[in-house]
């Protein structure tokens, strides 16, 4: 009972060694695209474009486009794929893997883990760990899903929210939008600090819209109609309600 018993770890940890050491092999990375403090839009060799949001980052891999299309992100970008069944395109982000023939989507990773929404066409996405444990969703146009770093799960969502990609449109919605979201969302577009203080801050929501206005014209019109005083604090544009 021992032997068998001994037998089966070694197994168990040859094949986790197997996994890790399969998981840890990524080719080499053949050019970095980086945006910085500006929207930057690239076209890879495939025909595929992407945009780039503030302080984000595309590895592309050695040998992209010979049997499969990899990159690798962190940060944010829009994904507008070159169609071709015969080489998927993946994209490595955090704990995910996303895997398209052809579509447009925005992936988002931040501090709580990865946002995926789509734009068109059919997206799988996925969680993968060293001991090939792991989740996968598929989404369609008009779907999105979140993956917690904190709990490794994928929640999928059956529509994805009217500002997911204001940051390239420009093109912001607010429908009676909480006062601290729509700093929130503000802040993300545009790189920027905004944040509001004041009482009751829960009870103040607007509804309005904005095309490719800028910041500045969006802070002025917002503070007229919930009555706050504009200051900078910090390189940070403070709305205060008194």
């Amino acid at each position: 009972m021992n032997t068998m018993k001994w037998a089966a770890a070694v197994i168990i940890l040859i094949a986790g060694t197997f996994a890790i050491s399969q998981f840890a092999k990524q080719p080499n990375v053949a050019i970095v695209y980086s945006s910085g403090n500006e929207i930057k839009q690239i076209t890879l060799t495939d025909g595929s474009v992407i945009w780039l949001n503030y302080n984000s980052e595309i590895e592309v891999l050695e040998h992209f486009n010979d049997n499969e299309r990899n990159v690798v992100l962190k940060g944010e970008a829009f994904f507008d794929i070159e169609r071709n069944p015969e080489k998927p395109f993946l994209i490595q982000c955090n704990n995910t893997i996303t895997k398209v023939l052809g579509t447009s989507f925005n992936i988002y990773e931040n501090a709580k883990g990865v946002e995926l929404s789509v734009e068109s066409g059919l997206v799988s996405f996925e969680k993968r760990s060293a001991l090939f444990d792991k989740a996968k969703k598929t989404l369609t146009a008009g779907e999105s899903c979140s993956y917690s770093e904190n709990t490794g799960e994928i929640e999928k969502k059956s529509n994805t929210g009217k500002n997911y990609l204001s940051w390239k449109t420009r093109n912001i919605k607010f429908d009676n939008t909480n006062i601290v979201e729509v700093c929130k969302i503000l802040s993300h577009d545009f790189n920027t600090g905004v944040e509001c203080r004041g009482d009751n801050l829960d009870d103040i929501a607007i509804t309005t819209g904005f095309n490719n206005e800028s910041l500045e014209n969006i802070i002025e019109i917002i503070s007229l109609t919930i009555n706050a005083k504009v200051v900078e604090e910090d390189s940070k544009i403070v709305l205060l309600i008194e």
